[in-house]
């Protein structure tokens, strides 16, 4: 994404239906395994801006959150879904984005991709 702008959604594009933040092509929760990847690949040059888009995002979802349960919600839980995957990768690791340690490297896109299909699999199997 090189002008700011996210592009125009298409029939098949991982989307949130709000006020449930669940993907309106697979019902998985929103951001979905596709629209992760969708998302880095139009972020790939500003990792910062692709962050800020899904602060703004996690800050909806939460209020949506609120507003049909008054209950509490997990900050954590939300900052791991919108926000923890986000981290910038580096050649030469084999940790997936968001979940390398503390000096460690992120995972490239190809070995994230294999990652996040394993674990779709195994979700739909579960």
């Amino acid at each position: 994404m090189t002008d700011g702008r996210v592009p125009p959604a298409s029939p098949n594009r991982h989307i949130a239906a709000r006020p449930a933040w669940r993907c309106r092509v697979c019902a998985a929760p929103w951001p979905c395994q596709p629209a992760k990847l969708q998302l880095r690949r139009e972020f790939a040059h500003d990792h910062v801006a692709l962050a800020i888009y899904l602060c703004l995002r996690m800050y909806d979802a939460i209020a949506d959150e609120l507003q049909l349960r008054s209950g509490a919600v997990d900050p954590a839980a939300y900052f791991g879904r919108f926000i923890g995957w986000t981290r910038p990768w580096r050649q030469g690791s084999s940790a997936a984005p968001g979940l390398a340690g503390a000096g460690e490297q992120a995972a490239p896109p190809q070995e994230v991709e294999h990652i996040e299909q394993r674990d779709q699999e195994q979700h739909d199997a579960g």
